[in-house]
């Protein structure tokens, strides 16, 4: 049933974090999770639950793991403030999801299986002591250093005494946090170990997830559509461009990336073999795009007006054939994926069974429009933001704030898109 997906996901929750660095990605991992008990969440109501959860916690890693990316720009106070803020949240979002799942497990168990017997070994306590010592290790280390070192608002000790608190602490954690965890990954191989070896429990279960689930038409859609839906969403975050120091962040082409990603768990639905070369296409060409704007950075960058250094004017030329190229792509991809969400607007709108009589063909029909004017908006949003896009690339050497322009753009197409595709899952939902 997939549960071997958590077990890897657990992997990536076991090493200790020190402040926002996470050298495997939480946000890595509970998509593995999220993967690893999607069958049982459409079976179970407590593994529904429990994935509702883990979608908060999910996202919650994923904005620390933005926050990774950019530790460099923060200073010392404002990382320890974004430790602890992350810290409180994992406590909060994290482990209710975990030890949601656990006990998901042993419930499912309970209910399917005759030969069930409790565990030896109580691993959602353990999931929850793991998670809460692993979140403290993030922030207690260096917030009890910058305490010892401004108590009262004035310096009593010195930065060198501050940086061995810090470093004792760290280290001190760090030890607990892989002790302690080594254990509670022990523990979730065997609950997972036991589950998998109810070979008869298994063959039950899969028996109701054909019948209930594949077979069912509407819960598949739900699911294409819901999947499709959330991750060309989260991807278009990533046209919410910032710069920093003259440096450009979010590099637009991993929105190809995460097209192509949607596509193939759009199923049917994605199977245009266009679409996904065009998707392909974007992701290569933009790639190119951003290194060669990361290069007009570091060179250029906190220049105005630069056309008389030697080798500047050809450079400059081939950054705009780049950044042309991408975004002529990028209009290309965002008309095929809203063909696409038209296609699944036309199968979620409307209700099912005894409830379609011509009053109600007509107001789904109005629904449907509605939507599909909207996706048009969308398009022109699109095209909007490329112009954009290339207009900012056209004016860095005259205006060094211009790609405030394009930040602004990118967050209203986001929004739009984010809107827009939330209906269209919303409607799908509607249909069961």
């Amino acid at each position: 049933m997939g549960l071997i997906y958590v077990f890897v996901g657990c992997i990536f929750l076991l090493n200790p974090s020190y402040t926002l660095i996470d050298v495997l990605p939480d946000a890595v991992g509970l998509i593995f999770i999220m993967y690893g008990i999607s069958k049982l969440a459409d079976l179970d109501p407590h593994m529904a639950e429990a994935m509702r959860k883990t979608r908060w916690a999910f996202y919650v890693a994923l904005g620390k793991l933005v926050c990774m990316g950019l530790v460099g720009v923060f200073d010392s106070t404002m990382i320890i403030t974004l430790s602890l803020a992350f810290g409180v949240l994992e406590c909060i979002f994290l482990v209710p999801a975990m030890t949601g799942i656990f006990g998901g497990i042993e419930a499912v168990m309970m209910r399917s299986s005759e030969k069930y017997l409790p565990p030896e070994r109580d691993v959602k306590t353990l999931t929850a002591v793991f998670l809460i010592i692993r979140a403290a290790g993030s922030f207690v280390p260096d917030m009890t250093a910058m305490l010892a070192e401004t108590a009262g608002g004035d310096v009593t000790s010195s930065p060198t005494d501050a940086g061995r608190i810090s470093l004792i602490l760290n280290v001190l954690f760090a030890a607990i946090t892989l002790a302690v965890g080594i254990v509670w990954l022990v523990g979730a191989a065997k609950a997972v170990r036991r589950f998998n070896a109810d070979a008869e429990m298994n063959e039950f279960l899969k028996a109701r997830y054909k019948s209930e689930i594949l077979e069912n038409g509407d819960v598949m859609l739900r699911r294409k559509v819901g999947r499709f839906t959330l991750i060309t969403s989260l991807g278009c975050l990533i046209f919410i461009t910032f710069r920093v120091n003259s440096l450009f962040f979010m590099p637009e082409f991993l929105f190809g990336a995460a097209a192509l990603v949607a596509l193939v768990f759009a199923k049917e639905y994605g199977l245009d073999k266009k679409t996904r070369a065009l998707a392909a296409a974007f992701t290569a060409v933009g790639a190119a795009d951003y290194a060669a704007n990361i290069v007009y950075s570091l060179r250029y960058g906190d220049l105005i007006y630069p056309f008389g250094i030697d080798g500047f004017a050809p450079f400059y030329a081939a950054v705009i054939a780049s950044s042309v190229a991408a975004y002529a792509l990028f209009i290309l991809l965002m008309r095929k994926l809203t063909a696409v969400l038209r296609r699944m607007t036309h199968d979620s709108v409307g209700l099912r069974g005894a409830y379609t009589d011509e009053r109600r063909k007509d107001i789904d029909a109005e629904r449907a429009k509605k939507i599909s004017n909207k996706l048009t908006a969308t398009d022109v949003i699109a095209y909007f933001y490329a112009a954009i896009g290339v207009a900012v690339k056209v004016l860095m050497p005259f205006a060094e704030a211009i790609w405030l322009v394009k930040f602004a753009a990118g967050i209203v197409l986001f929004v739009q898109f984010a809107a827009v595709t939330r209906e269209i899952s919303n409607e799908a939902s509607n249909a069961l």
